[in-house]
């Protein structure tokens, strides 16, 4: 308690200079791409990586690159026995942004910083490293090392993290900036499952069907092109109003008709926070007349994710305990064609 003033000048002292780093990482899109040399998982995770090492080395820490993997930056001599794991690759934008996603945008009345990454992971890892700023350059005196480290594969399975534990040994305590405060306790288990189907009967009626972008988030909008279905037919479906969605459809000059559906985007952990515009996209196309195996896989999604459910009651596999809450259950990607199906599942 006796630094706590000290720490709260510091910070305030060094709050622009703080925003300015953030907003350098935001600009960087770094979302999962093609692996290259030097890019296990795209130039831009990468390049946000060397952006975060380069900083850290600037105000004084020692800082290793784990291969591009991962990175990390130490304060203090002596062994390190706390290590905070952040990280720096973010899912995609989407779309709905009222702000250019890449560029830090303060909100006028609420004071909030808005851009991809503030939240979830960007700034906490901009504040960890303030935080270890802070104690290093006020002196502090620590009896353990601290170890700040940035993962850039968070969001698409962790390879990231997998890499660094087999080359680097973690320290004895780790706590991640990336949660509710003031801490989470426990996690939730998580099965993905891949949902494939092949159609060979030749009576495909849907041309393409895409939603979602990455498998841990609520899909806020789904596409689907169908040949053989009239605008008339469509409408007919509508026998109820789903509120907080738009939906829309036409047919184009060679009569195919577009479905376009607008839910509402949501992390996967909170699917009940979200409308997912895949799960009611497929009950719509499921009260069409649409034939053969994909007609049937199309009906039988529907049922086992309908629309507006998320703990698994339909599949038989809702549970719920004290601690946890409620299992949750999401469609989030699915591409589908006349030749077959994948999908997934969270």
């Amino acid at each position: 308690m006796q630094y706590q003033e000290q720490i709260h000048a510091w910070i305030g002292a060094h709050q622009e200079e703080m925003v300015r780093d953030l907003a350098e990482l935001v600009a960087v899109r770094s979302v999962l791409g093609e692996p290259a040399e030097h890019a296990p998982f795209g130039k831009e995770p990468a390049m946000a990586l060397q952006i975060m090492l380069e900083k850290c080395r600037s105000y004084g820490f020692a800082t290793d690159n784990a291969d591009w993997y991962a990175g990390s930056a130490t304060l203090g001599d002596a062994p390190e026995k706390l290590g905070i794991l952040a990280h720096l690759d973010v899912v995609p934008e989407g779309e709905g942004w009222l702000h250019d996603p890449f560029t830090l945008t303060a909100d006028p009345d609420s004071g909030r910083l808005i851009g991809r990454g503030t939240s979830d992971d960007k700034g906490p890892a901009v504040a960890a490293l303030y935080a270890l700023r802070a104690v290093r350059e006020l002196g502090i005196p620590l009896r353990h090392g601290v170890r700040l480290i940035f993962g850039t594969d968070e969001e698409n399975g962790s390879e990231d993290l997998e890499y660094y534990m087999q080359h680097r040994e973690m320290p004895p305590l780790v706590f991640t900036p990336d949660g509710d405060y003031p801490v989470i306790t426990l996690e939730k288990g998580m099965i993905r499952l891949r949902l494939k189907a092949d159609f060979t009967d030749g009576k495909s009626r849907v041309v393409s069907l895409r939603a979602g972008e990455v498998v841990n988030a609520v899909p806020a909008s789904a596409d689907a092109v169908l040949c053989g279905v009239t605008i008339d037919q469509f409408l007919a479906t509508r026998v109820k109003e789903y509120p907080g969605t738009v939906i829309a459809a036409h047919e184009d000059a060679h009569g195919l008709l577009h479905v376009h559906v607008d839910g509402k985007n949501a992390h996967a952990s909170t699917p009940e926070l979200g409308k997912n515009a895949l799960t009611l996209l497929l009950e719509l196309l499921s009260l069409l007349p649409l034939p053969g195996e994909q007609g049937k896989v199309l009906r039988r999604l529907a049922e086992l994710y309908p629309y507006g459910e998320t703990d698994g009651s339909t599949p038989g596999i809702a549970a719920s305990d004290a601690l946890s809450g409620a299992l949750t259950l999401l469609l989030s990607v699915m591409d589908m064609n006349e030749k077959g199906m994948t999908a997934w599942n969270d």
